[in-house]
């Protein structure tokens, strides 16, 4: 017995020595003098003023770190709103991934932080990938989301399904075709509350816990609201229903011609025929982006509703479908299911530096000191596009928010999604 005290004892001491270093490790490291250029960036940094601006002098990561460190335990938000909008529920979260070519190959990191045991996922593989890419994501898969349970199985978690592969076309009706196949695998469970869609190039900019706790403001709402961003001028896009287009995903199996992005093209009909919807005053249809949070009870409008199959039928031959459906067949019952002008996703289409960027957002993989300010005042949960699994923004994010070195930071969100909603409600 003797023996088993003596262990004791010892485990003991280890413990208190162990911490009395760490508590002068951290004193130390607070105690260290910020470089000039760190004090200034981190100034900026910390400022939500000149939102669009890029954040100060560049400083190495180390110094980037210990500067947030330092602020991050002076008087900010997360000791003002401590006792605020205190959540005693949490949102269940339907995610929809849909996976091409160009993006499989941050699938696997996006789901070590994006995995949580009561969330539901439903992914889609687009058929052009080969299958052993396929299956060696899948076996990464099941890595990370085992590591992140605490778990020691071998095969993919319960609550991950993977939905029957097809081809998707970028811009057609099978991309509309796809999420809502997406959104029935999820259906099958009622254990959610909101329905998030992701591609491989999304990445969250706070951990899933805080993603869940501040949705649970809107899971309280009766109804609940949906967010989705829709162009107040949709009148400038009537060429998406101009001419007729048929989406090849939908007729071939293979020996598809697609572009650089992994999706096939869509092809005009030759003969110049016009689409019956182009310009009659009777329809008009919205404009919004492809990105949304949506509640379940419009996600069942969705599968279910007759308003919905019949305007499904409408967009089939359209440019673009998938920026128009949704939002047109919520802005139809936003009476019925309340609408959020937000996607609260961080997409770069445009920067002073950089210019326009066109057709498609710019990549974000070398561009942390250009928008790393702009993430933590965007009050978004989401930021795309990124194509490389280890880039440097990755690293930052996963440091600052995600981890929460930047103590205001989920602070932040909560406070401009408590805001949209309310002033949502009050414009209703």
């Amino acid at each position: 017995m003797s023996y088993i005290y003596l262990f004791l004892l010892l485990f003991v001491f280890l413990l208190v020595w162990k911490r009395t270093q760490l508590q002068r490790g951290s004193a130390e490291f607070t105690a260290l003098e910020l470089s000039d250029d760190a004090k200034s960036w981190v100034r900026d940094f910390f400022s939500c003023e000149a939102y669009g601006e890029q954040v100060g002098p560049k400083v190495s990561f180390a110094d980037m770190v210990h500067a947030v460190y330092k602020e991050s335990f002076k008087d900010h938000l997360h000791k003002e709103m401590e006792e605020d909008n205190k959540i005693r529920t949490e949102a269940n979260i339907g995610y929809f991934i849909q996976v091409s070519v160009s993006n499989i190959a941050t699938l696997g990191r996006l789901m070590r932080v994006l995995y949580h045991k009561d969330n539901l996922y439903a992914i889609h593989f687009d058929k052009k990938i080969e299958d052993q890419l396929v299956y060696e994501t899948l076996r990464e898969i099941v890595k990370v989301t085992t590591r992140a349970s605490g778990g020691t199985n071998a095969t993919l978690p319960s609550n991950i399904i993977v939905i029957p592969r097809k081809y998707v076309s970028y811009m057609g009706i099978s991309m509309v075709l796809n999420t809502i196949a997406g959104m029935g695998a999820l259906t099958e469970s009622n254990s959610w509350d909101f329905f998030i869609n992701l591609s491989g190039s999304d990445y969250p900019l706070l951990p899933q816990s805080q993603i869940r706790k501040i949705l649970g403001h809107a899971k309280q709402r009766n109804p609940r609201p949906n967010f989705i961003w829709i162009d107040g001028n949709s009148e400038k896009w009537n060429n998406r229903l101009s001419e007729l287009y048929f989406d090849p995903a939908l007729y071939e199996e293979r020996n598809i011609t697609h572009n650089s992005g992994g999706f096939e093209l869509l092809e005009a009909v030759p003969s110049g025929a016009k689409h019956p919807l182009a310009n009659v005053p009777w329809f008009s249809f919205s404009k919004c982006e492809a990105w949304m949070i949506l509640s379940y009870e419009f996600v069942n409008h969705i599968i279910r509703s007759v308003d919905s199959k019949e305007l499904l039928i409408k967009f089939a031959h359209s440019l673009a479908a998938d920026e128009h459906f949704f939002c047109t067949l919520l802005k139809a019952r936003e009476d019925q299911f309340p609408h959020v002008n937000s996607t609260l996703r961080f997409i770069l289409w445009w920067h002073p530096q950089l210019g326009n960027s066109g057709a498609r957002p710019f990549t974000l993989d070398d561009k942390w000191w250009i928008v790393g300010k702009a993430l933590r005042c965007s009050g978004a949960f989401f930021a795309r596009k990124f194509s490389n699994c280890n880039a440097d923004i990755l690293e930052a994010i996963d440091t600052l928010f995600i981890r929460g070195l930047d103590k205001d930071f989920a602070k932040l969100v909560e406070r401009n999604f408590l805001e949209m909603i309310k002033e949502s409600s009050d414009t209703r």
